[in-house]
């Protein structure tokens, strides 16, 4: 490798140069975060759930009126939940 004798102020700047092609060539992460992820993973596990219930009624069982009751009323809340999140401005 072949030896180049330089000035100190050419030496700062081809520092500067390199650190600024440094900082352009570093790969940006944006965070693409809403602070939403904890209710996402809630609201998965429920869908889960639900299609598992879903699955179980399609196979014929059957739960007292008590629960049903308890359903609906969950589900009221929910498309109620749901239409507040909507049509928020």
């Amino acid at each position: 490798m072949p030896n180049f004798i330089i000035k100190d102020n050419q030496y700062k700047k081809l520092i500067e140069t390199v650190m600024d092609l440094d900082i352009y060539n570093q790969s940006s992460t944006v965070d693409a975060s809403n602070g939403n992820e904890d209710i996402q993973e809630s609201i998965q596990g429920t869908i889960d759930n639900l299609n598992e219930i879903l699955s179980l009624f399609k196979t014929g069982k059957k739960i007292p009126q008590q629960l049903r009751s308890e359903i609906f009323g969950n589900l009221d809340r929910i498309r109620k939940t749901y239409s507040k999140i909507k049509y928020r401005e």
